[in-house]
């Protein structure tokens, strides 16, 4: 093996939230926005990168982009759509990108709303993902074949305005557990990261203003 930099394209003035994902081959997909807004999606392949990005160059981009592949490698990507104000997924088709299943995730959210999806696939393929909705929800759906159906919403939180809840981020183990992490914030500033296991029990952590969700995909419990 080898360690190095990579390189980069200087052109794309990329802004928001990245995502990085390898495949079993070892290609390296990337996932980020330019300033502008569009959605990049590049591919590194041996030694060079390429820009796989079709036609979802027309679209406008929130931040957190986020991307995952499938058993086959295919790739999905997921992010708020500015141009209609939804969370979208889209599957690579091999030289453009499909919306799944025809459909977005979310229902139309505020413009103000900072959806921040994140997303994960199981070991059958089944793709979730996670977002804030515009009534202050962290919302969790399942792509089932034609549709999205929502797994969970408040994870046993008592939504109210006196909270903001933030930032989801989310894992889903080989054997179906879904991990949820998220932070709550309250207007008096004191924030808490909550972690809940399967939409039943919720964790608070130490304070953080900040966290990553990392579960093993084997998590037996």
């Amino acid at each position: 093996s080898s360690s190095g930099f990579l390189g980069t394209n200087s052109d794309l003035n990329a802004n928001g939230t990245n995502d990085v994902v390898i495949a079993s081959s070892g290609d390296m997909y990337v996932a980020h926005k330019q300033n502008a807004g569009a959605p990049i999606i590049q591919l590194y392949s041996g030694s060079s990168w390429s820009d796989i990005t079709s036609n979802l160059s027309t679209l406008t981009a929130k931040e957190y982009m986020r991307i995952v592949l499938d058993s086959s490698g295919t790739p999905y990507v997921s992010f708020k759509d500015e141009t209609i104000d939804k969370v979208v997924v889209y599957k690579c088709n091999g030289s453009s990108w499909d919306l799944l299943g025809g459909v977005e995730v979310s229902e139309q959210l505020t413009d103000n709303v900072e959806a921040a999806p994140s997303m994960s696939i199981d070991s059958s393929d089944n793709i979730y993902i996670t977002y804030r909705s515009s009534t202050n929800n962290i919302t969790t759906k399942k792509y089932n074949s034609s549709k999205w159906i929502t797994v969970s919403e408040n994870y046993g939180i008592n939504v109210n305005s006196s909270f903001s809840y933030n930032n989801p981020s989310m894992e889903v183990t080989n054997s179906g557990d879904i991990f949820v992490g998220y932070k709550s914030s309250s207007q008096t500033n004191n924030s808490n990261v909550m972690v809940a296991k399967n939409i039943l029990s919720v964790v608070t952590l130490e304070n953080n203003a900040s966290f990553t969700l990392n579960v093993s995909a084997t998590d037996p419990d």
